[in-house]
């Protein structure tokens, strides 16, 4: 796991027999319409807990799985993970398309360790191990494969990057994510990608992009397509079909079932719960984030991802909060420049009354530089709205307090104001004094701190 971060367990007393079970036919596809030139990718679950109503013909590979599993771990060292941790489990149908065709670009997986069957209706498969530039293409026959996942990297093992190909025919495809206990993430699929001639039919797919195009909503904690549905996407709802409910985001992040379907609003006739007749659309969708990864975005424009501010414990996922949120930054702006010209008064006047406060300056040094870098890290989320704030909060504060002042200062607020003490302490008091100090004496007469020669 180490030095590869998988391997294939062959010899699982019943797994061989797993492929042909007869009762192994998934449900019907969750739309009824698919092209079979196209490869489709149907997800019926990916949950922390499968629904045993709908998927019982599960139960026999849940079995094996689990019983060899449970015997490779002890192995591995990782029985606490194996048998007392977190899991998610995946069950996915693909079929149409042609020999070759990519199930899944390359990506590693979630969680500490990953279990994945060979599937039903197929003989075996081809695994590509290592990347685009070195790959290595291992075909799977009658073995389980076991994986290291994105948090094996504790135990120094190697997540595994790989993709699957299909070769045109059907098949069902089920594994499971183990995780340390209470470290389940149900957005944790890290990287995983699908090869653009591919389509995904989806009513259990839990990767959360959190960004949805005009022609999608959130529905199954994903962007769902609706160019399927008679109406455009602003007219779609997730619905319940078991409560006729509309399924709001985020409130039902982590609630999902097997009954939620996309649906135009004009088709409803009324079915709707009274309580859900008419939605609101979400300030934002999915988890909360410390960053957009794909650049800098408008919070505001109601398609992005919830923000984390600063805490994972404030998500700005109203409007109140990020106004909140944009106002902090903006005060944060403004008081690195305060600090900047107090740090400055304080050292000119105890240059000039002989006092020795080194240790008032470092402090002062050090907060200006802790101030610093939380503006540096609310710029790095990536909303243009936020950035904004803090650049307007530090041009406000420059003005304020420090417009007067020689540009000798360095621009970067990161980075610890670096000014000429000598020039400071030798320029004209009414020129250079600090705008702070000026202030608490106004009124009075201001002269030379030390006589230029």
């Amino acid at each position: 796991m180490k030095d590869v971060g998988g391997f294939t367990v062959s010899g699982v007393p019943g797994y061989a027999a797993l492929p042909s079970d007869p009762n192994k036919t998934p449900p019907a596809s969750p739309t009824g319409t698919q092209n079979p030139t196209k490869l489709t990718r149907t997800s019926y679950a990916s949950s922390s807990t499968l629904l045993a109503d709908d998927l019982k013909f599960l139960s026999s590979t849940r079995s094996t799985i689990k019983s060899a599993v449970d015997i490779i771990g002890s192995c591995l060292n990782v029985s606490p993970i194996t048998s007392s941790g977190d899991t998610i489990e995946h069950l996915h149908y693909y079929s149409g398309g042609s020999d070759g065709d990519t199930v899944m670009d390359y990506h590693t997986d979630a969680g500490y360790m990953i279990a994945m069957t060979t599937g039903s209706f197929d003989d075996g498969y081809e695994l590509k191990v290592g990347d685009v530039d070195s790959e290595e293409v291992v075909y799977v026959e009658n073995e389980l494969v076991i994986m290291a996942g994105e948090q094996s990297t504790d135990n120094e093992w190697k997540p595994l990057r790989h993709s699957v190909t299909g070769d045109g025919s059907d098949r069902a495809w089920y594994g499971v994510m183990y995780f340390a206990a209470g470290t389940v993430d149900l957005n944790a699929v890290q990287e995983e990608s699908r090869d653009p001639n591919s389509k995904i039919i989806t009513n259990g797919i839990l990767h959360d992009s959190g960004d949805c195009d005009n022609n999608s909503i959130m529905c199954w904690k994903a962007c769902q397509d609706t160019s399927s549905l008679p109406c455009d996407a602003v007219d779609a709802l997730c619905v319940d079909d078991s409560t006729g409910d509309v399924v709001q985001y985020p409130d039902s992040k982590n609630l999902m079932t097997m009954d939620w379907t996309l649906k135009c609003a004009s088709t409803l006739n009324g079915k709707l719960n009274a309580t859900e007749e008419t939605t609101s659309v979400d300030f934002c969708s999915g988890g909360g984030t410390d960053m957009f990864m794909d650049g800098y975005q408008f919070v505001l424009t109601g398609n992005s991802q919830c923000l984390n501010f600063l805490f994972p414990s404030f998500t700005l996922d109203s409007g109140t909060k990020f106004t909140l949120a944009l106002a902090l930054s903006f005060l944060l702006g403004v008081g690195v420049e305060a600090l900047v010209s107090f740090r400055r008064g304080v050292f000119r006047r105890a240059r000039n009354k002989g006092i020795k406060s080194k240790g008032l300056l470092t402090l002062l040094h050090g907060t200006q530089a802790f101030l610093g870098y939380i503006l540096m890290c609310l710029a790095m989320s990536y909303s243009v709205e936020v950035l904004g704030s803090v650049v307007i909060g530090l041009m406000a504060g420059h003005w304020f307090f420090n417009a007067a002042d020689a540009f000798s200062e360095k621009s970067d607020p990161c980075c610890a104001d670096d000014f000429d003490y000598e020039s400071i302490a030798n320029d004209d008091d009414q020129e250079r004094d600090s705008a702070l100090f000026r202030r608490k004496n106004a009124g009075g007469s201001s002269k030379p701190l030390v006589e230029s020669a």
